[in-house]
């Protein structure tokens, strides 16, 4: 069992963001809040908070646009159909396909 002075001294989440993608996505969060909290007090109070909505819904799409123009995530798209060990297959792999066939072989009946 591993001993507290084996463990590192924090978690460390890297997310691949920089302070400036940080605060891009802190503003358009901000805003998304703004939007939430304008249609709550307009509901509540059956005032017109138009302006308050408008300014959440341009910090959201001023944020999210500014984000999606410095990150370019469409040029990084993760393809589900390429492995990820570039096409050759693993050992394990095959035992378990083998496993698998000889056991649908036990399972086959026999013609006579």
């Amino acid at each position: 069992m591993a001993h507290h002075e084996d463990a590192p001294s924090g978690m460390v989440h890297e997310f691949g963001m920089t302070p400036l993608t940080w605060w891009l996505a802190a503003l358009a969060g901000t805003g998304m809040t703004l939007m939430i909290v304008a249609a709550a007090i307009g509901v509540i109070t059956g005032q017109g908070v138009g302006l308050l909505f408008a300014l959440g819904a341009l910090m959201l799409l001023g944020g999210g646009g500014a984000w999606i123009g410095v990150t370019r995530p469409f040029e990084h798209f993760d393809d589900i159909n390429q492995p990820i060990d570039g096409g050759h297959v693993s050992h394990i792999h095959d035992e378990a396909h083998e496993e698998s066939a000889h056991e649908a072989d036990a399972h086959t009946p026999a013609h006579h």
